[in-house]
């Protein structure tokens, strides 16, 4: 049984509902095409992609958390701040695979914190935590930072300075198998 965790930034509320069984939605998702069904079920089309109002969608592939070959795929996607339209990354990495193994499908968030915060999945539960220590560093400096505050093991997803300034062509960085923040 997999999760949908919906995270709403303004308010700091976290919630855990179940995603949908394939036989409620007519066919499997994973990945992008469920990147697809939460933004056409929950997006708004007039939306400003850096508005409050956008989904910012994370998830994992369809066979992340097994020992497929190449299966630990991430699929991140919201309404792009570059074309308006709707945009969909695909990634690599062991990020993919935890979430799944943790029973999490996809994590959506909306609205907007107050200040910079980390949110940390784990499974022990899920938390949005202080991240004014590492605001402005270059990527690989703060997953340094990460990894020795949350363990050398901790998958990261960043967005750096770029993301935090809101640049029109920032991107998200995960990191590899040795923590570098380099897919």
């Amino acid at each position: 049984h997999m999760n949908l965790v919906k995270i709403n930034m303004s308010s700091g509320q976290i919630s855990t509902e179940p995603f949908p069984q394939p036989s409620e939605i007519k066919m499997p998702l994973g990945g992008r095409a469920t990147v697809d069904y939460l933004l056409t079920l929950f997006g708004f089309p007039a939306a400003h992609p850096l508005s409050e109002e956008n989904q910012f969608i994370i998830a994992p592939g369809f066979f992340g958390g097994t020992a497929a070959p190449s299966s630990g795929r991430l699929s991140i996607g919201a309404k792009s701040p570059l074309t308006g339209g709707i945009k969909e990354a695909n990634v690599g990495g062991p990020a993919g695979h935890k979430l799944m193994r943790l029973g999490i499908q996809a994590i959506m968030i909306t609205g907007k914190a107050k200040e910079w915060k980390v949110l940390k999945v784990d499974s022990r539960g899920i938390s949005l935590e202080p991240a004014q220590d590492i605001v402005g560093m270059d990527n690989y400096i703060a997953c340094d930072k990460l990894r020795s505050r949350y363990g050398e093991r901790t998958s990261i997803l960043i967005v750096g300075p770029a993301g935090e300034k809101k640049y029109l062509n920032s991107t998200v960085g995960a990191t590899d198998n040795e923590g570098r923040p380099c897919r």
